[in-house]
Formats: structure tokens, C-alpha cells, sequence
């Protein structure tokens, strides 16, 4: 379905969410693209607020990410990391929507 539709996803995942159901979040590169599919689909969706941030590899480097969001008083919702392979990591940042122009022009200045 969504491929069909041409959504190109940047981050996927899903978990139990109660029983015999589940949560699927999806992170797309093209949200109204995205969301068009869903609605087509009758999926149930809910917004949220979330950067994308991705990089070169190394010890510390999602430490020092979140150390600047702590030290502009940005708080977070939650937090997916992984390590790309090849050297490359990539992080979701789910935050409140009142805080995401602050915390990209936080990241954009490092």
C-alpha cells in the first residue's frame, strides 16, 4: 500500500500496543504523500513532532547531541538511535511542537 503510493520512509518501527494490537510509527520523507496513502488505506493516524538527525559515527555522538538540547532547556518525548553501518548513525528526536524550531537552530549552530 505504501509503496504502491510512492512513500519513501526514512525511519519505521512498531510494538505491541495493548492487546492484540499494535503501534506503528513512521517517519516519512514526504508527509503529504504519507499521509494520502494512509487515508486511502483507513489507517488512524496521529501527528507528532520529531527531527531527524544523522552523522558520522562515533563514541558519544547522540551524547552530545542530546547534552545540547539539555543545555537549551529543550526537553525530549523520547528517542530512537541507531548506527547505520559504514560509519553513519541516525537519531529521531521527538519533541514537543513548540520546541522544534529552537532545537534545529540549537543542532544547525554546533
Amino acid at each position: 500500500m505504501l509503496r504502491d503510493a510512492g512513500v519513501n520512509l526514512i525511519a519505521f518501527w512498531g510494538y505491541k500496543h495493548g492487546a492484540e494490537r499494535a503501534q506503528l510509527e513512521f517517519i516519512p520523507e514526504d508527509s503529504a504523500t504519507f499521509v494520502a496513502a494512509a487515508k486511502q488505506a483507513k489507517l488512524k493516524l496521529r501527528k507528532s513532532t520529531a527531527l531527524y538527525i544523522f552523522g558520522e559515527d562515533r563514541p558519544g555522538a547522540i551524547a552530545d547531541i542530546l547534552a545540547k538540547l539539555a543545555g537549551a532547556r529543550i526537553n525530549l518525548v523520547a528517542v530512537q538511535a541507531v548506527c547505520g553501518g559504514g560509519g553513519s548513525y541516525g537519531t529521531i528526536a521527538f519533541l514537543p511542537p513548540a520546541a522544534a524550531r529552537k532545537a534545529a537552530s540549537v543542532l544547525a549552530a554546533a
